[in-house]
């Protein structure tokens, strides 16, 4: 599953020589794989973000494999490339593959797709990287909000049935994600106010 992203990588650094800009085109192919399932699920399946109904449903473990298999090769390119911030790489990536596998043992994995919309702004940060003069600012900060962080709170609340263990993640997650954003926030600010000066 995640080898036209290998194919696609493998095609960038050949064409760009250069190992950051070839794993951003990987993360983007990702992140719009991953973006185009949330929103085609949210579209066309309301009951893509209650447990209860994806817990009925077919499970999709290839999901679950494509996730970890995704994150276990960007934290390898990542650390080769020397690429890789300790918060939002090393730990962020191996907490995700952790995550993939439990819920694959479990045979939950189809509690992923409440996760998937998260990649919306991930998206939208590596078109930025792809093309610097794209003004990323407004739909990365607004989809952060919507989908980071509203989402993320709402998917506490839908999975705390489910126990302590799930709540617990959806806690940690939404954490990094706010630590994220404000450290975000501070940086364009910081900008904003060099701007002025």
């Amino acid at each position: 599953m995640i080898e036209p992203l290998l194919l696609l990588y493998i095609y960038a650094l050949h064409t760009t020589q250069n190992a950051s800009k070839a794993r951003v085109y990987f993360s983007s192919a990702n992140a719009a794989f991953l973006s185009l399932i949330a929103t085609t699920a949210l579209v066309t399946n309301p009951a893509a973000q209650d447990p209860n109904a994806l817990l009925r449903q077919p499970e999709q473990v290839w999901l679950s494999d494509y996730i970890a298999t995704f994150f276990a090769t960007d934290l390898f390119l990542g650390h080769m490339d020397g690429g890789l911030n300790m918060v939002t790489g090393y730990i962020h990536h191996s907490v995700y593959i952790g995550l993939a596998l439990y819920l694959k043992s479990q045979q939950q994995s189809n509690l992923i797709f409440l996760c998937l919309p998260f990649e919306i702004p991930t998206l939208i940060l590596d078109l930025h990287k792809l093309y610097p003069n794209f003004n990323y600012k407004p739909a990365f900060g607004s989809t952060f909000l919507l989908f980071r962080l509203a989402m993320n709170a709402y998917m506490i609340n839908t999975v705390t049935y489910l126990g302590p263990t799930y709540r617990n993640i959806g806690i940690a997650m939404l954490l990094t994600h706010i630590a994220w954003f404000i450290q975000w926030s501070l940086k364009i600010a910081a900008q904003h106010r060099g701007n002025e000066e």
